[in-house]
């Protein structure tokens, strides 16, 4: 071990940092690589995924099926014969780019910052070969190594809430090329022009005659209005984050998996998650369902809907969220779930990435085959049992695992302090309203893996809470919610 690294610290539960060295190398990096790839050939009982980054590598793991010392001494264990492991070769691509104003807004800013023209930042930074040390953030985007010291500037005190798909930008000693839309902190001097991922799933099912093997399926529900941010989820896509997939799914599980055990359904089968308002469905055939989560004020033709319970609607029927009374996030379930095509391993929509796409007016959702007489017995959730959607009860964290960036006045405003979501929030991030937090080392770090509820602050002092659509952060992490 060098200088006491790497460093195996507890991070969430159910997940191990490790980190090696903090600079961006390639010896560096190699030793992370080499840890993941070793852990992920030895098949060690309870490890469920291994996401390696710049200079450090998170392990998540089952509590429920193995020990977290355990899981410790499988690290060792790897670390300790690190030589012993072979990484395929490399392979070089090389990217065509445009520069400009319109698709380098940074340009300029770099510039000014470097003391450099325009035109020596794009000779400068062209030059170079950059290494890909791993892919993360979202759907194959390339975190490279190898910016050039005279370009070595920081990141943006605030990110971009949106820089188009196919920028090429750094900060510090890392750049990045993004493959789809999406928010930013780094610095964009340059575009490929165009995007350069694909869509993975259709919007909607190709048509088919007759009955075929959809026969069993039913026309469920018509969209008259997609509401709020409403998708089809279920309860995620595991073991993806190393290629910058994360887990998304349900951001409630447990009111999810209550409206799908409601009806009798598997955890898993496939709902609709809607927000604040607007949803409105029209029932196609007689529908058997159930509403959970948040209370988003819906009702069946002209009457209140009941929630928390299984319930039928006519064909005819029209269910309606009319208003967010308490909560944010309502599930939908029917029986057998929504039919719609699984993607790697999931129903779940993931719409930065390009997993599905939001539900549009018009559109027709199907259910799939369910049991008959599993049917027939529905249940009804006791009110004892019930979140609570009023109570504005104090959130646990876990501090760390880079709370020693931030002075104790800062620490101490972040845990005794009210904030509250602020309304720039999606399923990737809540970003929060309230007062700033002290940093003692500057917001910036080598990006590195995040566990779910991780706590990030912004140059600008504003912690920022990552959630089921997050996977990679650049940003030091005060603390980790705890569920």
């Amino acid at each position: 071990m060098d200088q006491g690294y790497p460093k195996i610290r507890t991070v969430a539960e159910g997940s191990i940092l490790v980190e090696y060295e903090e600079k961006v190398s390639l010896e560096v990096n190699r030793k992370a690589r080499q840890l993941a790839f070793g852990l992920e050939q030895g098949s060690y009982p309870g490890l469920e995924e291994v996401i390696p980054t710049y200079r450090s590598v998170v392990v998540y793991f089952d509590p429920f099926l193995v020990e977290e010392e355990t899981i410790r001494g499988f690290i060792e264990e790897v670390n300790a014969n690190l030589v012993e492991i072979e990484l395929p070769s490399p392979r070089l691509f090389r990217i065509p780019t445009t520069y400009s104003p319109a698709q380098g807004p940074d340009l300029d800013r770099v510039a000014e910052h470097t003391g450099l023209t325009p035109d020596e930042v794009i000779q400068l930074f062209s030059a170079q070969a950059y290494p890909v040390y791993f892919l993360g953030f979202i759907c194959s985007l390339a975190y490279l190594g190898g910016v050039p010291e005279g370009l070595r500037v920081p990141r943006l005190p605030t990110p971009r809430s949106f820089v188009p798909g196919g920028s090429v930008g750094f900060a510090a000693a890392q750049a990045n090329i993004l493959p789809v839309d999406s928010p930013s902190g780094f610095n964009y001097s340059s575009g490929r022009g165009t995007t350069f991922s694909v869509r993975l799933c259709p919007r909607k099912r190709p048509g088919w005659r007759g009955k075929g093997i959809w026969g069993s399926l039913l026309k469920a529900f018509k969209i008259l209005s997609a509401g709020v941010q409403t998708t089809i989820q279920d309860l995620g896509r595991h073991g993806l984050m190393k290629y910058g997939i994360p887990i998304s799914g349900a951001m409630d599980q447990r009111s999810f998996v209550i409206a799908n055990l409601l009806l009798r359904n598997l955890d898993n089968a496939a709902a609709l998650e809607t927000t604040f308002q607007g949803l409105k469905l029209q029932a196609l055939n007689k529908v058997t369902m159930s509403i959970a989560g948040a209370d988003l004020d819906p009702w069946l033709n002209d009457r209140p809907a009941p929630q928390w319970t299984a319930f039928t609607m006519e064909e005819g029927d029209v269910l309606q969220f009319k208003k967010r009374k308490k909560g944010l996030r309502a599930y939908v379930a029917v029986q057998g779930g929504f039919d719609v095509p699984e993607v790697l391993g999931s129903r779940s929509t993931y719409i930065r990435g390009r997993i599905g796409a939001p539900l549009g007016v018009g559109e027709t959702l199907i259910s799939r085959p369910f049991d008959p007489e599993a049917a027939e017995d529905v249940l009804t959730l006791p009110r004892e049992y019930r979140p609570h959607l009023d109570r504005a009860d104090p959130i646990r964290v876990l501090m760390g695992p880079q709370d020693d960036y931030f002075t104790p006045r800062g620490i101490d405003t972040f845990l005794n302090s009210t904030y509250r979501i602020s309304p720039q929030c999606d399923r990737q991030a809540f970003r929060t309203e309230g007062p700033a937090i002290e940093i003692a080392k500057g917001p910036d770090i080598i990006s590195d893996p995040i566990p779910l509820g991780a706590v990030q602050v912004t140059g600008d002092g504003r912690p920022v809470i990552l959630l089921r659509d997050a996977q990679v952060s650049c940003m030091k992490k005060l603390s980790v919610l705890i569920e």
